[in-house]
Parts: C-alpha cells; sequence; structure tokens
C-alpha cells in the first residue's frame, strides 16, 4: 500500500503526518518552524522530520507516493510557488521543487494551508456529502476557501478566499494596516468584526444559517 506525507506549515510550529491511501494518520510529527532562520533552514528540517517517519515505519523516502503541505498566504499550486507568505518572511520561494530536491525528488505539491484544510473537511469531514462547502479560517489572519461539486475553487491569480490580512497601496483603512489588522501587530482580532455584525443587524433579512446539501 501506498504511503504519503501530508505537511501543514504554520508560523509557529510545522506538523507532519504519514497516512496511506485512505488518508488514515499512521504516524505524527510536530516541531517548530522557526522561520527566522531562513527558508532553507526551514526546508531542511522539514525534510529531516520526514526521513525519520518514514525511518520509524520501516520505509525509505523514495518509497513515497508523494509530499503534500498546506503553506499559508498566495500560493501558486501549479508551479510550487510560495509567491508571498507574510508570517514566513517568504515570497517567490520554489517550495516544491526545494523540498522535493532535498527528498532526493519525491513529488512534492503545494497549496494554500486553508484551502487544504476546507478540501480536507469537504472530502472527509464535517463538509462530506454536501455538495458546497466554504470554510473560513480565524487565526493570525483571516482566509476562506471554497469547494464545489468536491472541486477547490481558485479565482483569478488563485486568490480566491484571502478575506483579509491584505494591506493594498493607495488605500487607508480605519485600523492602519490593513483589513481585519490591528495597528498593534497586524493580526486579526475578534474586535474587528464589530462593524461588519453591526451592519447586518440593521438589516431585516432572515439571516438564519442555511445548508445546501445538493442531494
Amino acid at each position: 500500500m501506498r504511503r504519503m506525507i501530508g505537511v501543514d506549515i504554520g508560523g509557529t510550529n510545522i506538523v507532519c503526518g504519514l497516512v496511506d491511501e485512505q488518508g488514515k494518520v499512521l504516524k505524527l510529527t510536530k516541531f517548530p518552524t522557526e522561520a527566522h532562520q531562513g527558508s532553507d533552514a526551514v526546508i531542511g528540517r522539514l525534510a529531516e522530520a520526514i526521513r525519520t517517519l518514514c525511518r520509524e515505519e520501516g520505509l525509505s523516502p523514495d518509497q513515497l507516493a508523494a509530499v503534500g503541505a498546506g503553506v499559508p498566504g498566495f500560493v501558486d499550486p501549479e508551479h510550487g510557488l510560495s509567491v508571498q507568505t507574510v508570517n514566513l518572511g517568504w515570497r517567490n520561494l520554489p517550495f516544491a521543487s526545494q523540498l522535493s530536491a532535498a527528498l532526493q525528488g519525491v513529488p512534492v505539491f503545494i497549496d494554500n494551508d486553508v484551502r487544504m484544510y476546507v478540501y480536507g473537511e469537504a472530502a472527509a469531514g464535517a463538509g462530506k456529502g454536501f455538495k458546497h462547502v466554504l470554510g473560513v479560517t480565524l487565526g493570525t489572519g483571516l482566509a476562506a476557501a471554497v469547494v464545489s461539486e468536491g472541486r477547490l475553487y481558485y479565482g483569478g491569480g488563485y486568490l480566491a478566499g484571502e478575506l483579509g490580512h491584505i494591506p493594498m497601496d493607495g488605500i487607508s483603512y480605519r485600523c492602519g494596516r490593513g483589513p481585519g489588522r490591528s495597528p498593534r501587530d497586524g493580526r486579526f482580532r475578534p474586535g474587528d468584526g464589530a462593524p461588519a455584525a453591526g451592519g447586518f443587524g440593521a438589516g431585516k433579512a432572515d439571516r438564519r444559517p442555511s445548508v445546501d446539501r445538493g442531494r
């Protein structure tokens, strides 16, 4: 049975999992990202963590079918690029090819971390069985993703779902930093949604959540 590696890259920690073809997680490992050391160091530690996972399961990396990684920020999945990852300081980083080279040619595929999270929920989690799934995450940043009829919606430039945390040149914001950002540290704060909530509250339409199972 083929084995694969799934990776979640965060600003603080990286989580790696060895999985089988059914998506069952066989083994997990977690370690600090330490992005301040640079992308080469991060990719090197990730490659070593993957080799360790394989070794503990009696595998060599060349027996892996593939590695898939969720990377925060703007990602070009077609070319394997981390276009811009603000919290890691990466820009136009050929992450997929560099990790593949560190693993002696194992195929590596990357996508935005929130897209991967929502796709996983649509395929095997809370959204399984639904025709359309929308997921929103609130963390250091604010992002979302849409899965429609089993397919991820990417939009122009692979930017669908980038709801906030994006300062734009020539546009001023009430907080001074960009949509959903705190003027102190650039992070999304729960209170930042209050103006939007107030606007919704002024309407009269029934806003109770509804679910379309698309049966």
